[in-house]
């Protein structure tokens, strides 16, 4: 709920020159006009009594006859923990004041609705104000949009948690050398991934259709970076020679992305199972970057490794043309930015992504 002043849209401009021309009540062209607005426009006396109510405004309010409210105050037609407010407008209005008020109220017969509400003074010849004008414009759609929209980001905050916690497993694992995975983990990961996948058919938004494809296709791939580092059979190192060419191979199978052309070119380097994972997660966000926005066209991408004394240089380049704005691409983008730059953290590397020439993305670790 909220209570805004001096802020009044271009509707209330038009049905408040519609009372200043015709303050006439019993006016039939006043009337007419009043009708005609596609708002809620309630004439209210100074003591805040309902004295008219515009079609328009009775049928959102599924109010069958006026004279059922003719007369009550205002206030008395809002659910309690708004009615301070509501008086609150309509004694500004009795002193001149305009306010603007963002609030829930139902129908007379039940049905939720939300409402922006601009209240304002009536003046008469003089200038004196003699009644006030209500004009509540029905938000109610928007409002849902909102509702919508937030409890996604709570859903794809918790979706994030979720992938977090997957992340802290896999280095519990390599903290204490479990190097295969066992046979709940691969269950637990397939079972989580399917779960993901069935919701996503389900969901009635685009935005949180995306982020549980997202989500779907993330666990997946974590699962694969498990599996090829076991495939290894090493204790506590990883050649990159021998298991990123793999690892590019599998995600290529969870992302769909059969259409990519894939290139790689990987020097021997010895690094820790650490480092390795952190290498995964942020080839699989590039990967997945490159698949969101080629939309399964052919196109190429080409992972290359330098080694030097110190670490090395790693680099991911596609000829994908620019970005698009799909809400799944839009959020991959985004979660892909987040986990990139907690792997980034961890290596101490130095991160630099640039558009290619003429088309693509180049992106560079350094380490």
């Amino acid at each position: 709920m909220r209570a805004v002043t001096f802020n009044i849209c271009d509707d209330h401009k038009r049905d408040q020159l519609a009372v200043d021309i015709l303050q006439d009540l019993s006016s039939s062209a006043f009337i007419s006009i009043l009708n005609a607005s596609p708002n809620c426009i309630k004439i209210i006396d100074m003591d805040g009594a309902l004295e008219f109510m515009n079609v328009n405004g009775q049928c959102s309010m599924e109010i069958d006859d006026f004279s059922s409210v003719e007369s009550r105050q205002w206030w008395t037609l809002w659910p309690a923990e708004s009615q301070a407010l509501i008086q609150d407008a309509v004694q500004r209005a009795s002193l001149g004041e305009i306010s603007r008020i963002e609030a829930f109220c139902p129908t007379v017969k039940g049905q939720p609705r939300w409402w922006d509400v601009t209240v304002s003074p009536i003046r008469d010849a003089q200038g004196h104000v003699s009644r006030i004008l209500s004009v509540s414009r029905d938000i109610s759609e928007q409002y849902k949009r909102e509702e919508r929209l937030r409890q996604n980001e709570a859903m794809l905050q918790d979706l994030s948690h979720s992938q977090a916690a997957m992340l802290d497993s896999l280095s519990l694992s390599a903290t204490l050398g479990r190097r295969s995975v066992s046979q709940w983990m691969n269950k637990s990961f397939s079972l989580i991934a399917d779960l993901l996948g069935v919701q996503s058919v389900k969901a009635q938004s685009d935005e949180t259709r995306a982020a549980l494809q997202v989500a779907s296709t993330r666990v997946n791939a974590i699962a694969k970076i498990q599996e090829q580092l076991a495939l290894l059979g090493t204790a506590d190192e990883v050649n990159l020679a021998e298991y990123l060419p793999g690892l590019l191979g599998q995600l290529r199978e969870v992302f769909s992305a059969r259409a990519i052309q894939l290139s790689v070119n990987v020097a021997p380097k010895i690094v820790t199972y650490e480092m390795a994972v952190s290498l995964s997660m942020i080839i699989t966000e590039l990967f997945a970057n490159t698949v969101s926005r080629s939309r399964n066209q052919d196109c190429l991408a080409d992972l290359s490794f330098k080694a030097t004394e110190e670490g090395g240089q790693l680099t991911f380049v596609d000829n994908v043309e620019g970005g698009v704005t799909e809400p799944a691409v839009r959020y991959a983008s985004q979660v892909g930015g987040a986990n990139i730059s907690i792997h980034v953290q961890q290596l101490g590397a130095t991160f630099l992504q640039e558009r290619c020439q003429p088309e693509g993305m180049c992106t560079q670790i350094t380490f």
